[in-house]
């Protein structure tokens, strides 16, 4: 659904030093803070850590030796991962204060193993941070293993205002996707709400969202899943984020996993000379085609017609016939040959 991003190298937290990026007696103190967190945490793992970091520096991958986990000392797993975060902020390199704004959103439990999942995401003033979450990963008995960390857990006081209201938003996500959203309210509970609309193939989804948009430049955000068809039919699931002050589109980003093929759009005759092929969606008609055109063996095969050469005419593939399968980018996108 949204871009990866690469991560850094692997990195010893015994070896590891920041030093280098210490310009003032602040950032050296807190070179200092985050050197003595990484300590603490190994001795109480009893063995070496491994931390991944991301662009800016910032923790991406927290984890410990195999069968040697940071103990827990919380029979609760939210609670387990919040006394873990508050414990080692430093090697976050987040302040106390900063440590007590992250809120529990997920629990889940992996049955293989007993093993607990618990995501803390980032909030100002109750708001969510966008892909700002710290998730902690814990064994049966709430010793933690794993720790990963989104792209913007570190935000400042926003840089604009909360001026527009959700369906302001929402019609403005419209206008920056290119299509016509008249909203009506559908449903309201506090920090998020939901829209009907004409021409929507899904009601619309509108979140408040802190964004960080770049370093020093966070900003009050609406998030809003706008589903639609386009002009060729195709289904469009779009997430928008919204500027809460001015409307303007901070970022967009494709919910839709699409299978596309290289087709002929119209007739080509029956010796075609030159590949006069478009890109298209192998996704369908949400109602005629409800189970798009590729199944689970991503093969041309759909709820209306099995897609092959058939060449002997018996509505069987053979085993000398041919029914592509998808590539590894979802797409059947084939060279083009006259013979």
């Amino acid at each position: 659904m949204f871009r990866n991003r690469s991560l850094t190298q692997l990195l010893s937290i015994s070896a590891l030093s920041l030093a280098s990026c210490a310009t003032n007696d602040d950032g050296a103190r807190s070179v200092a803070d985050h050197d003595q967190a990484v300590q603490e945490l190994q001795r109480q793992a009893g063995a070496p850590v491994a931390l991944e970091v991301g662009d800016t520096g910032d923790a991406r991958v927290l984890a410990m030796t195999p069968s040697f986990p940071v103990p827990g000392h919380a029979t609760d797993p939210a609670v387990a991962a919040q006394d873990f975060l508050a414990n080692h902020h430093d090697v976050f390199q987040l302040d106390a204060a900063d440590a007590t704004q992250f809120v529990v959103t997920r629990v889940d439990h992996d049955r293989a193993g007993d093993i607990r999942h618990v995501t803390l995401n980032r909030v100002f003033n109750g708001i969510p941070v966008f892909q700002g979450a710290i998730s902690v990963h814990m064994d049966s008995g709430n010793n933690v293993f794993r720790v990963l960390g989104d792209d913007f857990y570190h935000i400042a006081a926003p840089t604009n205002r909360m001026m527009l209201s959700p369906s302001e938003a929402a019609v403005a996500a419209g206008r920056a996707l290119g299509v016509t959203i008249s909203p009506v309210l559908a449903q309201s509970d506090g920090q998020h709400t939901v829209f009907n609309a004409p021409g929507m193939l899904d009601p619309i989804h509108v979140d408040q969202k802190i964004v960080h948009v770049a370093q020093g430049d966070d900003r009050f955000a609406y998030q809003a899943t706008v589903p639609w068809l386009d002009n060729q039919k195709q289904q469009q699931y779009e997430l928008a984020l919204i500027d809460a002050q001015d409307g303007s589109l901070l970022a967009r980003h494709s919910l839709v996993n699409t299978f596309t093929g290289r087709v002929f759009t119209a007739s080509p005759g029956a010796n075609p000379t030159t590949d006069t092929r478009t890109v298209v969606s192998f996704n369908g008609d949400p109602v005629a085609s409800r189970n798009g055109w590729v199944d689970a063996t991503r093969k041309t095969r759909g709820n209306n017609v099995i897609s092959a050469t058939d060449l002997d005419g018996n509505n069987v593939v053979g085993a000398t016939e041919i029914q592509p399968t998808a590539d590894a980018a979802d797409a059947f996108d084939f060279p083009f040959s006259p013979v």
